[in-house]
């Protein structure tokens, strides 16, 4: 594996939100068809630029499967070489865009399952609203009772459980050459570090455990304290942004947890990842630049892959301490986009913590409600303390709390 996944997931789902940002309305993508991949997956041009989309809420049959040079053409039919809107929802494997398709007023997702020749993937429920959810249901159900397409078959093999099935044959198989002997395990520095943090770490002796889909986390659009899971600190996010979480497992078997956050409020897109790991023993100093180098690395690496380009000469802009943080502050003017990037980290009981935040500024640089964003920053206190008492901010009882 050559690079660490947690940081890269961070760091490519940030590329394509800020990539977004650039070249179309929040949440929307305009673009032409010019390839059908499969029956749920399509490549479109947006603004000059080739980016691949999974239709959001359906599964088309797996390569090799029956019915899957059906599907994929029916798609081509419906769509090649004509003008569609995407309703992006977020990031998925592959640097693909998740959203739905519309040709015209037509849900091209729900014509798919209509027709039988795809699926509905409940796995996308959480993007999908109660309507649409229905609205694919009972597109599944048509399809069935009308014994269309795939459903031919009075059962047939859903995609997902065919590709577990030879994911797992496949595993079998290879399971001997990836097992990793103890003399590599002794002489792979495993933890949360710079390199780990860097595009060209090596992480052969990492093992992904998966990457959830983004999801809201409120669905109101004032700004709110934000705690991500097992996070010992937090601070002040736009309500109308979104989480995902990914797991890496290290060549020792310990886990590295990741929580990635991103938002936008007026016309500034904000990021908070935050990072434990097992310490490697490297300083506050190294980790925190060896973080800069991954941002940057990791945004300019998969813009190229989106099709695009990213420079960024950041500037060390000071250091300082914060509710017992080691952080320092970098100003990114000199990037495409511009922002102000902040690292926070420190040590406990051998942990090693990692917090990123940053702003990228569509608008001006200015925004007051930018200096909120960082100066919120805090190590959570327990109920009663100082903080919670002074902090207007604070209301009680969530994580995830309210302000006004």
């Amino acid at each position: 594996m050559r690079f660490s996944h947690y940081i890269r997931q961070a760091f490519l789902t940030l590329a394509f939100f800020l990539l977004v940002s650039c070249s179309a309305t929040a949440g929307t993508l305009f673009g032409t068809v010019t390839e059908i991949d499969d029956g749920d997956t399509i490549t479109i041009i947006c603004l000059k630029r080739p980016l691949k989309v999974h239709l959001m809420g359906i599964d088309a049959p797996a390569k090799q499967q029956a019915y899957a040079d059906v599907s994929r053409q029916h798609l081509s039919d419906l769509i090649l070489n004509k003008l569609v809107v995407v309703e992006y929802s977020g990031l998925g494997d592959n640097a693909l865009i998740v959203g739905k398709v519309f040709l015209k007023e037509t849900d091209v997702g729900a014509q798919m399952i209509r027709d039988g020749v795809a699926w509905y993937d409940r796995t996308f429920d959480t993007m999908l609203s109660e309507s649409q959810r229905q609205t694919y249901a009972a597109c599944e159900l048509a399809a069935r009772t009308e014994h269309r397409g795939i459903w031919q078959d009075p059962k047939p093999l859903p995609p997902w459980e065919f590709k577990e099935a030879r994911r797992l044959g496949e595993l079998s198989r290879l399971s001997p050459s990836v097992r990793i002997t103890p003399d590599d395990q002794r002489n792979k520095k495993s933890g949360l570090t710079s390199e780990s943090l860097s595009p060209s770490f090596a992480g052969t002796g990492t093992f992904s455990l998966g990457s959830s889909e983004a999801v809201p986390i409120s669905s109101d659009s004032r700004w709110i304290r934000l705690t991500q899971p097992d996070a010992k600190a937090s601070m002040l996010v736009p309500g109308a942004g979104t989480q995902r979480s990914t797991k890496v497992l290290l060549a020792d078997g310990r886990v590295v947890d990741s929580n990635i956050y991103l938002g936008r409020f007026d016309q500034t897109t904000y990021v908070v990842v935050s990072s434990t790991g097992p310490n490697a023993g490297e300083s506050d100093a190294e980790i925190m630049e060896g973080a800069i180098r991954g941002l940057v690395g990791g945004i300019q690496s998969d813009w190229q892959k989106l099709g695009t380009t990213f420079k960024c000469y950041p500037d060390l802009d000071r250091d300082f301490s914060a509710s017992g943080y080691a952080g320092r502050q970098y100003d990114l003017s000199g990037c495409t986009i511009p922002g102000r990037a902040r690292f926070y980290t420190r040590v406990v009981n051998n942990v090693r913590e990692l917090y990123l935040t940053a702003a990228f500024f569509f608008g001006p640089s200015d925004d007051p409600n930018s200096r909120r964003f960082f100066d919120s920053f805090a190590e959570n206190k327990p109920a009663g303390s100082s903080r919670a008492k002074t902090d207007p901010s604070l209301s009680g009882g969530s994580s995830n709390q309210k302000t006004p």
